[in-house]
C-alpha cells in the first residue's frame, strides 16, 4: 500500500484504546517513518460500529476530498476490518477508484473482508488462541507462564483494495 506515490493515512476510532490497537497505530507510525514518510493518523470521534460510522459521512467525504487535492493517491489503513469496509463502501458510494485513488487495508482478516475483496492484515487466531489458552492454564496450575508478551506473526492478505 505505502508506495512514493501513495500518501498513507492510518484511520481509528474513538474505541482504538486497546493495546492491539495502540500496537498498530504505533506499527503503522514505525513503518512510515522507517519509509522517508511522514505518520499521519486520524482519530474519528465514534466507534467502529456500523451504525455510529454512519454519523461520520460528511466528514469521510470532506477528509478524502482534502486528501485527494493534495496527493495524487492515498492509502488508508484502518484501525479494523470493520472501519476499513465502511471506508471501502464509503470511497465507492462517493464514486471514487478504489484502489486508483484510494487504497484501503484493513485489519483482522475478518470474513467480511473476505467477502468485500478487502485488502487486510491477518494474524493466527490458533496461533493467538494456543497461546492464551495455554498461559491461562500455566496460570492456574501456578507454573511458568509460557510467554506472556509474544508477538504473533501476521500476514497481508492483498486483494482488490490496493
Amino acid at each position: 500500500m505505502i508506495d512514493t506515490g501513495t500518501y498513507p493515512v492510518m484511520i481509528t476510532t474513538s474505541n482504538a484504546n486497546f493495546l492491539s490497537n495502540e500496537k498498530r497505530i504505533l506499527g503503522f507510525s514505525d513503518t512510515c517513518q522507517s519509509r522517508g514518510l511522514e505518520p499521519n493518523v486520524i482519530k474519528i470521534s465514534t466507534t467502529s460500529e456500523g451504525l455510529d460510522l454512519a454519523e461520520e459521512r460528511d466528514n469521510f467525504e470532506a477528509k478524502f476530498s482534502e486528501l485527494l487535492k493534495e496527493h495524487d493517491r492515498v492509502g488508508i489503513f484502518g484501525i479494523n476490518d470493520n472501519l476499513a469496509a465502511f471506508l471501502y463502501q464509503e470511497a465507492l458510494m462517493l464514486g471514487y477508484k478504489v484502489p486508483e485513488q484510494i487504497a484501503i487495508v484493513g485489519f483482522d482478516g475478518s470474513a467480511k473482508s473476505k467477502e468485500l475483496g478487502l485488502t487486510t492484515i491477518r494474524q493466527d487466531i490458533g496461533t493467538i488462541c494456543n497461546v492464551c489458552c495455554s498461559n491461562l492454564l500455566a496460570m492456574i496450575h501456578k507454573s511458568k507462564i509460557y510467554d506472556a508478551s509474544q508477538t504473533i506473526p501476521v500476514s497481508l492478505i492483498k486483494r482488490k483494495t490496493t
